[in-house]
């Protein structure tokens, strides 16, 4: 009776089983996610295309925070009403654990923009494609913004305090200067599929970028002059990263009007105070616990600011700064006041030197992550020595990349 018993059982549990697996099988497939087979199509390239793009912003914004964070342009204080996170205070200090959440989270999020980049440029070399002009849209969406994962990796990542670089794709470490010119190489491979002037244009501008910070490892700055010549001009839009409501914006949440985290150096206040036609610099003040105000960034004031990335005044200041270096002030004097022009008037300067260009890019660059970059080629870092002047490649990294000790 009992062996009858468990036969009876177990035919029910097999019943049940080949029932559920039945079941299973037959559900609808879920509207939120795809297989990676289903996405080798042209029809889904600008599906694709859309999601490095959006990538880049996320990581964008968040390394820009924190980037900004870490140099003297931000600062972090229990005293600021809504400052919370102990790994924004340790940021500040320069006193930063590999394992510092907010940063192990924008390595991620650059990790991820540059495999979908990359994974764009693989998809759409295997597969079919009918329409040359999307083809040609996919390859210079994908070398391009492989390219700008390059230089944020360089820009602000590093292995130690004071030694830039990072892996790629869980390989070996790979210096600041190194990974430039593997976004140079990708800038130049986008030219070849870009499908305008402007587009044209602006990787001849990341280009130069990318030739004027690698030159702080270099010493080289032969290749800035010819490329940013070559680059965005006066009336060019800006490249920006774009986002919407749905989207969390950094800058919004953690240093402007949606939280107030970061607080803007006061000497953003002694740049207005010192002239009252500067309109670049748009801050609102807030009362901290300590009855002090405290000066917070409103130039994205939305949760749906677009941030610029690459702009034709910024390219001007890299053509003034090669000016300067060599002893021609009065081509970077007429660069800058080409600049300060363009935003309602500010009034033009009489002379340029070489403060000038850092004064000058401090403003213009206002948060968006390059001064991190200027300290340190600059050499005008803030903190004492042994701090770190880069975010530190993640433990997560460290551990998981046998190439790492």
């Amino acid at each position: 009776m009992i062996k009858i018993i468990r036969f009876l059982i177990s035919l029910l549990l097999l019943s049940f089983f080949f029932s559920c697996k039945d079941w299973v099988q037959n559900t609808d497939p879920y509207i939120d996610q795809a297989k990676d087979e289903d996405l080798n199509d042209q029809v889904e390239l600008n599906f694709l295309i859309r999601g490095v793009q959006q990538r880049f912003a996320t990581s964008y914004d968040q390394l820009g925070v924190l980037a900004s964070g870490l140099s003297d342009e931000l600062f972090f204080s229990y005293d600021i009403q809504g400052a919370s996170y102990d790994t924004f205070y340790d940021i500040d200090r320069g006193d930063i654990l590999a394992d510092n959440s907010s940063c192990s989270n924008a390595y991620d999020y650059l990790g991820e923009a540059r495999f979908y980049a990359d994974d764009l440029i693989r998809r759409t070399q295997s597969i079919t494609i009918t329409d040359t002009s999307l083809m040609y849209t996919a390859l210079y969406t994908g070398y391009l913004y492989g390219g700008i994962a390059r230089t944020m990796y360089a820009d602000i990542f590093g292995l130690t305090e004071d030694q830039g670089g990072s892996p790629v794709n869980s390989g070996p470490f790979i210096t600041s200067s190194a990974l430039y010119d593997s976004a140079i190489f990708r800038f130049n491979k986008a030219m070849n599929y870009a499908s305008s002037g402007y587009e044209i244009r602006l990787c001849n501008s990341l280009i130069a970028r990318a030739y004027l910070y690698q030159a702080d490892y270099t010493n080289d700055y032969s290749n800035v002059q010819p490329y940013a010549a070559a680059g965005l001009i006066p009336g060019d839009a800006p490249f920006e990263a774009l986002f919407h409501n749905e989207n969390a914006h950094a800058w919004f949440f953690y240093s402007g009007a949606g939280r107030t985290q970061f607080a803007l150096d006061n000497r953003f206040i002694d740049y207005l105070e010192a002239d009252s036609t500067e309109t670049r610099i748009e801050v609102f003040g807030r009362q901290g616990w300590d009855g002090n105000i405290y000066w917070f960034q409103d130039k994205y004031p939305d949760r749906n600011s677009p941030i610029p990335y690459m702009t034709w005044q910024e390219n001007n200041l890299m053509l003034a700064e090669m000016a300067i270096r060599n002893s021609d002030p009065g081509t970077a004097l007429t660069l800058i006041n080409e600049n300060r022009k363009s935003h309602d008037g500010i009034d033009p300067l009489n002379d340029a030197d070489m403060n000038t260009i850092i004064r000058e890019r401090d403003i213009e660059l206002m948060c968006t992550g390059a001064r991190l970059v200027d300290q340190r080629r600059f050499n005008i870092w803030h903190l004492p020595a042994g701090t770190w002047q880069y975010l530190p490649v993640s433990l997560d990294e460290r551990n998981a990349n046998p190439y790492i000790d």
